[in-house]
């Protein structure tokens, strides 16, 4: 059975909400340079905190889900989240 993720840390929703502010209303594509680096920098954050981190940890894919769980949010978005 595969593990999952841990639930986001507040810091992480953090750094991540700011990326999502920064640039919204255009959220970069998941293989954008900034969505990798948002990625790498969430892992570095996980490792120097001391929690494990897998294959899958806070990976582009993750990432860009999150940042699009996000739009249900913001009200400025006229779809859906």
């Amino acid at each position: 059975m595969a593990s999952r993720n841990p639930t986001w840390s507040r810091d992480e929703l953090i750094v991540t909400l700011d990326f999502y502010f920064k640039h919204s209303p255009s959220i970069p594509d998941k293989s954008s340079r900034d969505i990798v680096e948002l990625s790498a920098f969430l892992n570095r954050l996980q490792s120097k905190l001391g929690g494990e981190i897998s294959d899958k940890f806070r990976n582009t894919n993750g990432v860009q889900m999150k940042l699009a769980n996000f739009k249900r949010f913001d009200p400025s978005y006229e779809g859906k989240g």
